[in-house]
């Protein structure tokens, strides 16, 4: 089955973890029996691991806004 036909799907980045103080502590994990999710984009979600990672991001942040960087 070609991928443009089954379902969308998503996977956790790290980037963003909202909890309640006492939700945590009662339940250790930044994942809780309500958790809800926010959709980034692919610009919005790099990873920088790598020197070339963090090249692409400094491409990119030069590209799509007026910020300097060193």
């Amino acid at each position: 089955m070609p991928r443009q036909k089954l379902p969308k799907t998503y996977k956790s980045n790290g980037a963003i973890y909202i909890v309640q103080t006492h939700a945590f502590l009662d339940n250790p994990s930044f994942l809780q029996p309500h958790t809800s999710y926010y959709v980034m984009d692919s610009t919005s979600s790099l990873d920088i691991d790598s020197p070339e990672d963090l090249d692409m991001a400094h491409t990119m942040v030069l590209r799509y806004t007026s910020i300097e960087v060193e």
